[in-house]
């Protein structure tokens, strides 16, 4: 009799301690559905990344917090960057959260916008050679992130006072710390969807290293634009990869070392007419298939040897 009343009391507490998980995890989960509970996600979003040298704001959070969000009116400072975005819709994997690693099973932007510090605003090379080195800052966040599917939708860009728009997506991965990154994506402008670039990267923390591959299909040069503004038309695939340091490749951006670590890589290629980029027919010039490679290498003021 005694036994049995025991494995009454332990059913009756186990019971309660369900009841309470499930009353305290419901008010949590309701109370931050409200617009006290949203708020207190937005600051705490604008208080880490703040420790992080990043300027966040956000206008409105709407979303079935804490695993699904929307937020509304972005606006993101850092470094001389500003970004601002219509929309972010993201979701959050659970199960990944228990091994530390913050993992999105999506994260979707629209309309996107931008912009850098003007050239006026650049420092000049002698005011470089006066100032102390400064490095970009490397990301570096206490946990692993994921990106299983990331989507930009008109990401637009001022390129030599044109505004391009292209659309991205691929996935994304950075450990603990930043110690590593790795991302694969595919570009591809508004204007010309039947060309686009892909792109795979690898960083590397401790080096401060860039490894980079990538694809181009270009079926039209007007794609090239403003780049290329000629009036022949011409079609080419390239195969290309380069490697060089974080500040190197910035430097094309945003000039604020006096000198630079060289990068190098090569390309291989092919040319075709407009018309027989379908079917891969390479164009001839001089009775030859217009298939061409290069190596190249940049100096320590980011200028390029071609060979």
């Amino acid at each position: 009799m005694m036994k049995k009343r025991k494995h009454t009391i332990i059913y009756y507490i186990t019971v309660w301690a369900l009841v309470a998980f499930f009353v305290v995890t419901s008010t949590s989960l309701i109370t931050l559905q409200t617009f006290w509970g949203k708020e207190k996600i937005k600051q705490s979003f604008i208080s880490f990344t703040k420790k992080n040298g990043i300027d966040l704001k956000i206008d409105k959070i709407e979303g079935i917090v804490p695993f699904e969000y929307k937020l509304i009116d972005v606006y993101i400072s850092f470094e001389g960057n500003q970004i601002e975005i219509k929309k972010i819709d993201l979701r959050i994997n659970f199960l990944p959260l228990l091994n530390n690693i913050l993992s999105f099973k999506k994260f979707n932007a629209e309309d996107i916008y931008y912009s850098s510090i003007t050239l006026k605003d650049t420092p000049q090379k002698s005011d470089i050679k006066d100032s102390p080195t400064q490095k970009t800052s490397w990301i570096s966040l206490p946990l692993k992130v994921k990106f299983n599917k990331l989507k930009f939708k008109n990401l637009n860009l001022s390129v030599s006072n044109t505004m391009v728009t292209v659309d991205v997506v691929g996935k994304a991965t950075l450990k603990k710390y930043g110690k590593e990154i790795k991302s694969k994506i595919k570009i591809t402008r508004k204007d010309f969807k039947k060309s686009y670039a892909e792109i795979s990267l690898k960083a590397h923390k401790e080096t401060r290293s860039i490894q980079t591959k990538g694809f181009l299909n270009i079926a039209s040069s007007k794609a090239l634009a403003p780049f290329y503004n000629k009036d022949l038309d011409f079609a080419f695939d390239l195969d290309c990869h380069s490697q060089g340091s974080l500040d190197s490749y910035l430097g094309y951006f945003q000039k604020n070392i006096n000198k630079y670590e060289k990068i190098e890589g090569g390309a291989l290629g092919t040319i075709y007419s407009v018309l027989d980029i379908k079917e891969k027919k390479p164009l001839f010039l001089m009775n030859s298939k217009s298939v061409f490679s290069f190596d190249f290498v940049t100096f320590d003021d980011l200028s390029i040897n071609v060979s």
